[in-house]
């Protein structure tokens, strides 16, 4: 059966951290956008991937499944409207997770320079990206070492991963951090 699809500029509107950038600025972005469709079982990326892009899903359901030094268990799903894989905006990070299609499923591809342009051009948007990226790495702790994802691990997260991407966006800028 056919899924119902959204195109990538009315799916940035609906989408944090990107849908309070300003119209135009969407537009941009989705303009760079690759749709790719994938069958039920396909693998996006792979846990300790290097990662170069991130997904917007438009239809379909996707499941994130992390090994670490344990067996393999979930630690999300992601459907119509949400972002996957935003570790990707820090320069050589690898995937937290390996990432499949539980159905046919419609993407959008992000690629790390287009989401990095953006994000210079609107560093407000800094601490949401930051936000959401806690998140999934809070995820994948509750999943290694449930004890050990309490408050103080996710201020800690959240606050080594800012530090990346605001030296991310100064360097970009040929600013000192």
């Amino acid at each position: 059966p056919a899924l119902l699809e959204v195109p990538a500029d009315a799916l940035l509107a609906e989408v944090e951290p990107l849908a309070t950038l300003p119209s135009a600025a969407r537009q941009r972005l989705a303009a760079t956008a690759q749709r790719r469709t994938v069958a039920a079982g396909t693998t996006l990326f792979r846990e300790g991937d290097a990662a170069d892009a991130l997904y917007l899903v438009a239809s379909g359901v996707l499941v994130a499944m992390h090994r670490g030094a344990g067996p393999e268990r979930e630690v999300g799903r992601f459907g119509p409207g949400t972002l996957v894989g935003i570790e990707a905006l820090l320069d050589g990070e690898r995937r937290l997770a390996t990432v499949s299609a539980l159905g046919r499923a419609v993407l959008y591809a992000l690629a790390r320079d287009d989401v990095a342009h953006t994000l210079e051009a609107h560093p407000e948007l800094m601490d949401r990206v930051g936000e959401l990226m806690t998140r999934n790495q809070m995820a994948v702790l509750e999943v290694e070492a449930p004890s050990a994802a309490d408050a103080s691990a996710a201020v800690t997260i959240h606050r080594r991963i800012l530090s990346r991407l605001g030296g991310l966006f100064f360097a970009s800028r040929g600013e000192r951090v």
